[in-house]
């Protein structure tokens, strides 16, 4: 008895999966995927907690930039203003330290808003966001802004200015 052999014919190319099979793999196995989402996640804020964020300071000494006493004639004229900066004065230069027009040139002098000035690099976002310089800018100043600690030292003339970075070369640009 001769056995008949039917060969069935396969098409070369096979459909590729749907969103809905896809979703439908993450669905039956929940809990792996919940697990996979926490591991990635814990990584991700111990990463952010732990990472070496490197801190510079300066210290601006503050003082009245007039000129000497005008001298006429051997009789020179008193200075009016006190030798004392005032902690009015101290506070006035706090808050220009803060100025948004400031903080735009630190971020264009020491290039913050350029690619390489995060983590991840500005431009694949911006061009992702479709963000323009003038809103890249902003958010580098707000950025800034947001890591720039300005104090004045109590009882003295100074003021010290703290910038936090997770790279030590910017932290150093960004207080020269």
């Amino acid at each position: 008895m001769p056995k008949e052999l039917r060969l069935i014919l396969r098409s070369a190319r096979t459909p590729s999966p749907t969103r809905r099979d896809l979703l439908a793999v993450i669905y039956r196995q929940q809990r792996p995927a919940l697990a996979c989402f926490a591991v990635f996640l814990l990584a991700v804020v111990l990463y952010r907690l732990l990472a070496p964020a490197y801190q510079a300071e300066m210290s601006v000494l503050v003082r009245h930039g007039g000129v000497g006493p005008v001298v006429t004639w051997g009789l020179a004229a008193p200075r009016l203003e006190p030798d004392e900066v005032t902690e009015n004065e101290l506070d006035s230069e706090v808050e220009l330290l803060h100025d948004q027009e400031i903080l735009s040139t630190v971020v264009k002098a020491a290039r913050l808003d350029s690619a390489g000035a995060s983590w991840f690099g500005a431009s694949w976002f911006s061009k992702l966001a479709g963000e323009t310089d003038d809103e890249r800018l902003a958010r580098a100043v707000r950025r800034l802004d947001n890591r720039l600690s300005v104090a004045p030292v109590r009882k003295t003339m100074l003021i010290k200015v703290t910038y936090r970075s997770p790279d030590p070369s910017q932290a150093a640009t960004v207080l020269n």
